[in-house]
């Protein structure tokens, strides 16, 4: 089973939408489990911000066992990103954890030690950036020197799968660039229109290259009624292709 984490239903409504057999869960955070192109998936919308964000996967993480979780969304970005474009999240900063006072630097958490993100698991070598996360909607550029991303969960949702031992994996969508005058246009526009059918088919592309790269697991224990040679694929008692992802 794979979960997909996000933070706002606009971010994920056309997953949602395209479902099979969905249901809703008994769960504190609004979330489903349903097929897509056969694979088992769990669509989690947390809410905005790191409490809701780090809330919501922790719910998850004790309840369920995940293969991958995949956090999705829209992120603002610097001028080295198109408005559109997709990044692998390759290290993360809870930018607003201020400590420094006591030695440590802006964003280190003490006795915490993120685990280096997995190049591997960019399976569509997208371009690569680091995501500086806080509660608070960026539109002012940071004192950072080098291209970064801005959002408002990411790198609590890392956070919380270090802790549980969990493989997460973000992809983040740019819908804005930090600083510029037309920034609230540009998130908008992507939000509303752009971003959300994108984000489905990118999805779709990432779940089929983990079948390809990964390939079989643990569906063997599934209630299958045959085997089909052709799509690789096991049809469930309920008439389900499932994918082995």
């Amino acid at each position: 089973m794979i979960l997909i984490i996000g933070a706002m239903n606009s971010e994920l409504e056309v997953l949602l939408d395209n479902l099979q057999n969905k249901t809703k869960l008994n769960t504190k955070t609004l979330s489903y489990q349903g097929f897509l192109d056969g694979h088992d998936l769990i669509v989690s919308i947390t809410g905005v911000g790191k409490v809701n964000a780090a809330t919501a996967l922790t719910e998850l993480l004790t309840r369920y066992n995940f293969r991958k979780v995949i956090n999705i969304g829209f992120a603002g970005g610097t001028l080295d990103y198109k408005i559109g474009e997709f990044v692998f999240v390759n290290q993360f900063t809870q930018y607003d954890f201020d400590v420094t006072h006591f030695g440590y630097e802006l964003g280190q958490i003490p006795k915490y030690e993120p685990k280096r993100v997995n190049p591997n698991d960019n399976l569509l070598d997208l371009n690569e950036g680091s995501l500086y996360t806080q509660d608070r909607f960026q539109v002012e550029k940071l004192p950072i020197d080098k291209p970064y991303l801005s959002d408002m969960e990411g790198a609590a949702l890392y956070m919380v799968a270090n802790k549980f031992n969990a493989n997460l994996v973000s992809i983040k969508y740019i819908s804005d660039h930090v600083g510029s005058s037309d920034q609230d246009d540009q998130y908008l526009k992507s939000e509303s229109i752009d971003g959300k059918q994108a984000i489905f088919d990118l999805i779709r592309k990432y779940l089929e290259r983990v079948w390809e790269y990964e390939g079989f697991n643990d569906y063997w224990k599934w209630d299958w009624r045959w085997w089909s040679v052709t799509d690789k694929r096991f049809i469930n008692s309920r008439g389900i292709k499932i994918r082995f992802s």
